[in-house]
């Protein structure tokens, strides 16, 4: 803790040093003001949210009337009010299954009666959030006075490309497992490995992202003898566990048997034909990728260079196989484009610089032509489409292993001059 809070005070110094402090704030202020009239925007002018609503709803329900969010009898009622609230039915894929101690950061908003209100709040905290987990390395995007078009353009990609836009609109909470987690790589990469134990324990909101993001900690906290990690992950579920009991008793029968339920429906829908061919080889090949990278790559977790390139792609590996349950899930993608435009922006090249931004701005255009022409599809009206997602698995794969190569020679490099 000593050295987190050394850190910020040398940072804070810093910039009252360089007479940086006031615009630092003013920029951050900027930023955020613009993040909450564009959330209060997007509230009121557009349908959706209903993972949001399911949430709020369910909160309500369970602290005014006791109801159970995981029975049928809770999501009917949602049911029958959804169209009226979202202007969007409601599907079955969107009961609530995660454990019920993710309610209690709803628990402030049920007290909110209007939807749109408590739906902008909403918005304007995950989006404050991605901002602070999604960065470049050594890079503070708050702070413009070097490179401040690369950050304002990095600003607009994080908020507006489609797939961040398709998961804030339908208000799924994976932006806040996405920030625990961030922030657990971060007190790993400094050597906080209780830190990033509990962190990862507070993601378990989402248990499989969780405990996959845990397994890849584990391992990295075992090769430096440590095992912090493991510890206070397990305390941290443990007693985020105990605490779902103060919402409601016996809450773990009902939660396994709605997931139960919910695997059953997904295993439901692969059947003989080309459509689900297709569907389990998009599963399939970022499972064999993920396979392939961490047994050829194991032996180099010490090197923190090459463990962050292994970690963003193992992340956007598992947000491609899983986008077939919500494409809400794609957003677990953004770390890896911010490490592959930050490697093209460092070269010297003006043409790689621009080939890095260009990369941001074709996922800023295909939202603009998105909202545009089919709006259905990033309010979650229809269905996301595959052949977007595969493309955008392509490019990003190509540009992650083009960027491996830079990442080796600027090891290389400064181990040289440091020798």
């Amino acid at each position: 803790m000593e050295k987190i809070f050394g850190s910020l005070k040398s940072r804070l110094h810093s910039l009252v040093a360089n007479k940086q402090l006031f615009r630092y704030i003013a920029t951050i202020v900027l930023v955020i003001s613009i993040v909450i009239i564009l959330s209060f925007v997007i509230s009121t002018a557009f349908i959706g949210g209903t993972d949001f609503y399911v949430k709020w709803k369910s909160t309500q329900l369970l602290m005014q009337e006791e109801k159970d969010p995981y029975s049928l009898r809770t999501f009917d009622m949602l049911s029958e009010e959804a169209e009226e609230v979202t202007y969007l039915p409601l599907e079955e894929a969107s009961s609530f299954i995660n454990p019920i101690y993710g309610l209690f950061i709803f628990v402030p908003l049920s007290y909110i009666d209007n939807f749109e209100i408590a739906r902008g709040l909403w918005l304007a905290i995950s989006f404050t959030m991605l901002l602070f987990s999604i960065k470049y390395e050594k890079e503070d995007i708050f702070d413009w006075k070097k490179s401040p078009l690369k950050k304002i353009v990095f600003i607009l990609f994080v908020i507006a490309n489609i797939f961040t836009l398709t998961t804030q609109f339908t208000g799924y909470t994976l932006v806040v497992s996405l920030f625990l987690l961030m922030q657990a790589y971060r007190f790993i990469e400094n050597g906080h490995y209780e830190l990033a134990g509990i962190m990862c324990g507070l993601a378990s909101i989402h248990p499989g992202l969780s405990l996959f993001c845990f397994l890849i900690f584990f391992l990295i906290s075992i090769r430096e003898r440590q095992l912090g990690t493991l510890i206070w992950f397990l305390i941290t579920v443990g007693l985020s566990v105990f605490a779902g009991y103060l919402l409601q008793d016996n809450w773990i029968p009902n939660y396994l048997q709605a997931n139960i339920l919910g695997v059953r429906s997904i295993l439901g829908q692969f059947e003989l034909s080309v459509d689900q061919i297709g569907k389990i080889v998009g599963i399939a090949v970022p499972i064999l990728i993920l396979i392939v990278e961490w047994l050829r790559c194991v032996r180099l977790l010490h090197q923190s260079h090459f463990r962050k390139w292994l970690f963003n792609l193992s992340l956007a590996a598992f947000a491609f196989a899983f986008s077939f349950i919500s494409p809400a899930f794609l957003i677990l993608i953004l770390p890896a484009w911010a490490q592959t435009v930050d490697e093209w922006t460092k070269r010297e090249s003006k043409v790689a610089q621009a080939i890095g931004y260009t990369h941001f701005l074709i996922y800023i255009a295909l939202t603009m032509i998105y909202l545009i022409f089919e709006p259905g599809v990033i309010v979650g009206e229809e269905v996301f489409p595959t052949t977007l997602i595969t493309l955008s698995g392509l490019h990003l794969l190509i540009n992650m292993y083009w960027i491996r190569g830079w990442i080796n020679q600027d090891y290389m490099k400064n181990y040289i001059q440091t020798r």
